[in-house]
């Protein structure tokens, strides 16, 4: 988790939010990485997790087994919907999404993909606190508050 929320403050620094992810093959090498790219593009389905997996879908390559998922933040349900489609084993996040927003909302009865999360919250929440203050006006204020309200008491 600290390499994702490393990658995340690497986001920022390009004027991303503090959303970045890395994934790992079974023998646990870095297959890919990604951050959130929505400002930078102006395409709102580039998310951390979509630009990592997207990186490791190679045209012609069979999609290896047992990859895991770190994420700063729970993932979507689009993002959730890649990491099945995938065949991603394992997802692990830093802070937990809204309940209207994270995978939690995914009903998945075959439990298809291990999750582990919150590791490493304090640190995750704390990129999205220090996001806010510096960046109060970026059109993704008003998610991270939200995002930081939500997760204020747990």
């Amino acid at each position: 988790m600290d390499h994702a929320c490393d990658l995340a403050e690497e986001a920022v620094f390009c004027g991303e939010a503090p959303i970045a992810c890395l994934l790992y093959d079974a023998d646990g090498h870095v297959v890919a990485r990604g951050w959130n790219q929505r400002r930078s593009t102006g395409d709102i389905t580039r998310h951390a997790e979509m630009v990592a997996l997207a990186a490791s879908a190679q045209p012609g390559y069979p999609t290896p087994g047992g990859l895991t998922l770190v994420s700063t933040l729970e993932p979507c349900v689009m993002c959730w919907g890649a990491c099945l489609e995938l065949k991603v084993s394992h997802v692990v996040f830093g802070l937990e999404a809204p309940p209207n927003g994270g995978s939690t909302r995914v009903h998945d009865p075959g439990r298809t993909l291990k999750v582990t999360g919150p590791v490493r919250r304090g640190r995750a929440r704390g990129l999205f606190v220090d996001w806010v203050k510096n960046h109060p006006d970026h059109a993704g204020a008003g998610f991270v508050r939200d995002l930081l309200h939500a997760t204020a008491d747990r």
